[in-house]
Order: C-alpha cells, then structure tokens, then sequence
C-alpha cells in the first residue's frame, strides 16, 4: 500500500460564486503536491506491478 501524505481539502460551498468555479488560493500548490506524490508512487509500483502480471503469465 502506497501512502500518499498530500491530501488537499476542496471546500465546494463557499469555492461556487455566481455558479462558477472559483479555486481557493493556494489549492493549485495542494493538489500538484498530492499529484506529484501520486507520479512517484506509480513509478515505484510499476516493478511490483509488473513482476505480478510476469508471474500471473507463468501460472
């Protein structure tokens, strides 16, 4: 299990203003944090990820 520390909180009420999306300051530096977070996971799994699929292949 990969654990990713970066979990931004999106407030829905007050972000809608005249029924459009308004992002809340800083929340562009949040989520890019948690994605790149998620990128590096990935990268590292895929080894795991693919020595699964070889072993389920030899099965």
């Amino acid at each position: 299990m990969a654990t990713v520390r970066a979990q931004p909180t999106i407030a829905t009420r007050p972000s809608f203003q005249t029924g459009a999306f308004v992002p809340q300051e800083g929340l562009d530096t949040a989520v890019s944090g948690m994605l790149d977070q998620v990128i590096a996971w990935s990268g590292a799994l895929r080894g795991v990820r693919e020595a699964s699929a070889r072993a389920a292949a030899a099965a």
